[in-house]
């Protein structure tokens, strides 16, 4: 199985215009690596906005709910943590 992490350079802020052009370039390898159309990402707002939403149903992709506060992205935030720490 194949994952992938991106870090912004430092100083930069995530937001709806660059999560949708990261988006773009790497939806069609995410979908035949993993054979799939399903999609799974946070309530935070770049996620949640509309032209990220118009993309996603325009490639037929499914997303899955997945609340910001849930347990599962723990993992997420030690692994973010632990690589801001060294």
């Amino acid at each position: 199985m194949v994952h992938m992490v991106y870090f912004l350079q430092p100083g930069t802020t995530m937001n709806s215009t660059r999560y949708l052009d990261l988006f773009k370039n790497k939806i069609d390898v995410h979908m035949v690596v993993h054979d799939c159309n399903v999609f799974m990402h946070d309530s935070t707002p770049f996620h949640r906005s509309k032209p990220v939403k118009n993309f996603l149903q325009e490639k037929n992709v499914d997303v899955l709910d997945w609340p910001a506060s849930s347990a599962g992205l723990d993992a997420i935030k030690n692994l973010f943590t632990a690589s801001v720490e060294k």
